[in-house]
């Protein structure tokens, strides 16, 4: 098994990649307080269905 080496984001970073990704936010602070709930990690599966295929971008999701 390889050794778990991407770096921990603060819920500031957790968000804005989340932005950066196409991700609407309309109130920052309490887009943060979800996330210091469920936590990127728990979120990004349920996004599956709403994300846009770009081949600019890889994904670790499976598309359903």
């Amino acid at each position: 098994m390889r050794p778990f080496d991407k770096p921990a984001l603060s819920v500031e970073q957790q968000l804005e990649l989340l932005k950066q990704r196409g991700l609407q936010v309309v109130n920052d602070d309490r887009a943060m307080r979800f996330l210091e709930v469920v936590t990127l990690f728990r979120l990004s599966p349920y996004m599956g269905p709403f994300q846009e295929t770009n081949p600019e971008h890889t994904s670790s999701l499976v598309a359903l």
